[in-house]
């Protein structure tokens, strides 16, 4: 995509994108959870990534400054393994909103490109999202309240479920177009890691 064709803001965010095996895992996964009786609004498993950094409106010369920062990121960061595995819920179990598994291998890793990327943007003089990171992938919303127990035996149950591993090689960002039948992402930019 020409950022020239796009309109003056985009609503972006960076994000590790996901392998083909980790999605077909995280898919079954929400079979076996909701064959559980837990019923929820199930994330598509073949959109889903692992957020880094939500940005929210970015302007095309933003878009160039974000590229930059995410280029000074990888070239001091080597790829690095992860996996999904385990499973809970946010914000906690009485009150249920979320459906998550987690993420496994090294993440120590992850959070420091998520930090170095983070302090890159923020030099830049783009504000991005100071959210507390919390690797995580999102498999369901509930709608309505969710049984405690039940939830707690859901999160015992599959604990200590994992993935093969992953190889996580690059970062993309994405711009990210809000519909009707759910939020549609459109790669922009993939940087490598090159670091060593």
């Amino acid at each position: 995509m020409k950022l020239s064709d796009s309109p003056n803001t985009l609503r972006t965010f960076i994000a590790i994108p996901m392998a083909k095996n980790i999605s077909l895992f995280l898919n079954r996964l929400q079979g076996e959870i909701g064959n559980k009786l837990v019923k929820a609004s199930w994330a598509r498993t073949a959109s889903m990534h692992l957020t880094l950094i939500f940005l929210g409106d970015t302007s095309k010369k933003e878009v160039q400054e974000i590229i930059r920062a995410m280029e000074a990121t990888v070239a001091v960061c080597a790829p690095f393994t992860l996996s999904a595995g385990g499973v809970g819920v946010f914000p906690g179990l009485k009150k249920a909103r979320v459906i998550w598994a987690g993420v496994r291998g090294q993440v120590d890793e992850l959070e420091r490109v998520q930090r170095l990327l983070e302090k890159n943007i923020e030099q830049a003089g783009i504000k991005a999202d100071n959210k507390l990171f919390s690797p995580h992938f999102t498999l369901g919303r509930f709608k309505d309240r969710v049984d405690s127990r039940l939830l707690e035996a859901v999160i015992q149950n599959f604990g200590h479920c994992a993935s093969e591993p992953w190889p996580v090689k690059s970062m993309v960002l994405f711009k990210s177009d809000l519909r009707p039948s759910g939020a549609v992402h459109t790669p922009l930019f993939e940087a490598e890691f090159t670091g060593y």
